[in-house]
């Protein structure tokens, strides 16, 4: 069954209500989180959350964990909260101040704010690796420095 197979369950009068799985479809749910989260900006907080360099969010639109930073430039990134080694979930608290870096529990790979990868533990001998090639991934954001005050 799609989101296209539904129909209106009943008609009161000039009142239509909805099948109920509309409210309860999983593959409905993932059609939603598609359309309305998949290809649009959406708002996930305000700038005055992550007021000072090193100030940090996680927010979790559409399933996806970001990191919500500030760097020293007083830019806002939105950077998937994994770690490029391993896949570590990189922070655990929901809020805070990170510093001047992100940093993985797991190797002690090293991030700058901006998403650049700083320190790689353990990759010195490892032949054509470069740092520059593994930032952390990054979604779309608004920078929180314009006047507008939403990320």
């Amino acid at each position: 069954m799609t989101a296209t197979d539904f129909k209106p369950a009943a008609v009161r009068g000039a009142v239509r209500t909805l099948a109920g799985a509309y409210y309860t479809s999983p593959e409905i749910y993932a059609t939603e989180q598609e359309r309305i989260f998949g290809g649009r900006w959406v708002c996930v907080g305000r700038s005055e959350q992550v007021a000072a360099a090193g100030d940090f969010m996680l927010v979790e639109p559409a399933g996806e964990n970001l990191i919500i930073v500030r760097d020293g430039d007083g830019n806002v990134h939105a950077h998937y909260n994994v770690c490029r080694h391993r896949g570590t979930r990189m922070c655990e608290q929901t809020a805070g101040q990170l510093g001047e870096t992100i940093q993985c529990p797991y190797h002690a790979w090293t991030y700058g704010l901006d998403g650049r990868l700083l320190t790689a533990r353990h990759m010195q001998d490892t032949p054509d690796f470069r740092k520059e090639d593994w930032p952390l991934n990054s979604a779309r954001s608004r920078n929180g420095r314009a006047s507008c005050s939403s990320i």
